[in-house]
Order: structure tokens, then sequence, then C-alpha cells
């Protein structure tokens, strides 16, 4: 019996004796865990209150899946979201050609420039912002249609942006 005690007492001396072993760091947690989204909405850009609430939510619900906390309140969230829409040229038939033509469009052809700007809500300095323009030469679909369509893939853009930065 004291033996066998013996044997085990120096078995577990033997192994805290082992050879050293290489342990990574600890990993911090993300910077940024909770975002609050803003889309800025513009009547005159006939941009309204209801996409402007679909836009928001669409964007919380994809971002909670990439694992971002949503919050309701500006003052409770780590970094601020906002998007603008820069411009935003609709198709019109033989209508604001002149338009249109400072920004390279075809006849029926749309167009929207937005920015989204991410912010440190503790510091309220810019994290990192990204612009992007999309363009679409679609002939006979409505102005909501080419709307959805702009602001679907305006979605795509910035959270394939969100992806592939390392900022957060």
């Amino acid at each position: 019996m004291v033996v066998s005690i013996l044997i085990i007492i120096a078995g577990l001396l033997s192994c805290k004796s082992g050879p050293n072993v290489y342990t990574p760091p600890s990993v911090s947690p993300a910077k940024y865990k909770t975002i609050f989204v803003d889309f800025v909405y513009d009547p005159i850009l006939l941009i309204t209150q209801d996409e402007k609430t679909r836009v928001t939510e669409d964007l919380q619900s994809r971002l909670n899946t990439m694992g971002f906390g949503i919050s309701t309140s500006r003052d409770r969230a780590d970094m601020l979201l906002t998007i603008t829409i820069d411009e935003l040229e609709l198709a019109r038939r033989n209508e604001r050609l002149v338009a249109r033509t400072t920004f390279g469009l075809a006849r029926d052809a749309a167009f929207m420039a937005y920015t989204a700007s991410f912010v440190d809500n503790r510091t309220l300095d810019e994290i990192v912002s990204t612009k992007g323009e999309l363009k679409t030469t679609k002939y006979f679909p409505s102005k909501d249609e080419i709307k959805a369509k702009f602001l679907s893939d305006m979605e795509d853009e910035i959270l394939e942006f969100i992806s592939e930065s390392k900022a957060f």
C-alpha cells in the first residue's frame, strides 16, 4: 500500500518536470460587439420611412447572424453604422438626361451612390468607412423595384465589406 502511494507521488512529480509546451497568448474578445444601425432617409431623394425601416431591420438581422449584437439604443452600442444615400437618379424616360450624363448613364439607366460610416460610440472617432456606386439599366421596372434592388445590393456590399475588414 505504501509502495503504491510512493509510486503515484513519484509519477506526479515526474510530470511536473516534463518538456516545455508552447501555449498561445490569450485572445482578447472583439472590441466591437454591439452595433446601432442608422439609415438616414431623405425624402428629397425619394427614400421613405418604410424603406428606412425595412433596410434597418434587414441589416440588423443579418449583422446578428454574423455575431454582432444589435442595440436598439444609440447610447448602448459599441459602434454606430450610419448609412447615407449621397445620390439617387431614377430612370425617367426622356427626362433628366443632362443630370444622368454627368454620371455616364445611358437613357433609362438609374444610379445610386451611398456612404457607410462605422463610428466608435465611445470616442466618436470614425473606425472606417466605405462608399459605393450602383447602376442598373433595366428598362421597364417601377421606381420602387429599382430602389429595392439598389438598397438590397447596398446591404450586400456593406456586409461583404464588414466580413472582409480587419477593423472590427
